[in-house]
Parts: structure tokens; sequence; C-alpha cells
């Protein structure tokens, strides 16, 4: 490989790298509605933003060195706008952490992908608008 491949190789991808990022959450500004930790993880988890997600779980108390039982107890402790993490992250389209958390989750709390349905509510909002969607948690 010469100079001149490796370079167009690089801009290419430094080129993909502006343009496919997630459209759905690009269309949204997620906002904190309080301080707490468990705010701040439903944030951070649905603005796709792994390594945030992972700080707030070990955050709010969840005492294991296992990170599959850290997220399986942050999963049954934790809602995002009335829904459970899992729903919340699929619902806005955030496919890090949706994969991160659904691959370690409980059973009962697992999404297959026969389960999964993806609306584009991108599509049904215009194109320039930006959707402000206050988060909590409890």
């Amino acid at each position: 490989m010469n100079k001149l491949t490796i370079l167009k190789a690089g801009v290419v991808v430094l080129a993909t790298s502006f343009i496919t990022p997630n459209a759905i959450s690009a269309d949204y500004q997620f906002i904190a509605g309080d301080k707490s930790v468990t705010t701040k993880l439903c944030v951070a988890a649905v603005s796709n933003n792994l390594m945030a997600t992972k700080r707030y779980i070990r955050g709010i108390g969840v005492q294991s060195f296992d990170q599959s039982a850290q997220v399986k107890l942050a999963l049954n402790a934790v809602t995002c706008n009335g829904q459970n993490m899992l729903e919340f992250t699929a619902n806005y389209n955030a496919d890090k952490t949706f994969n991160y958390l659904n691959k370690r989750a409980s059973k009962k709390h697992r999404i297959h992908d026969k389960d999964v349905r993806i609306i584009d509510i991108a599509k049904q909002s215009k194109s320039d608008e930006v959707i402000v969607l206050v988060v909590t948690s409890r």
C-alpha cells in the first residue's frame, strides 16, 4: 500500500464518521430533569454514551465486580421516563448502550430481535427541528 492509498482510506473513514451518527438521536436533545445519578445514567444511556453509562452504573451504588451483575441490578432499579433502560435506549436508537445493556440483562429484561420494532421518528418531524426531551428517573 502506498501513502496515497492510506491517505484516501483515512479521508473516507474521517468523512463517514461525520455522516453516520445515529440519525434519530441527532434530532433529539436529552436534558436531565434533575441532578440525580440515576437521571444522569438515563441521559448517558439514551445519548448513546457507553463510557458514561458504565460509569453511572457503578455510581448508583451497585456493589459487584461482575459487570453483568451491575447491569442486571441497575436495570431492575432504574426507570427512565417510565420505561426500563433497555426500552428507553431502543426507542431512541441508542445502539451502543442498548447492545451493551441487552447482552448483560436478565432474561426478564432482554429484548430479542423479534421483539424490536423500529419506528423512524425523525421522518415524522421536520428535518430542521430539534426535539428537546427532559429525562427523569425513578
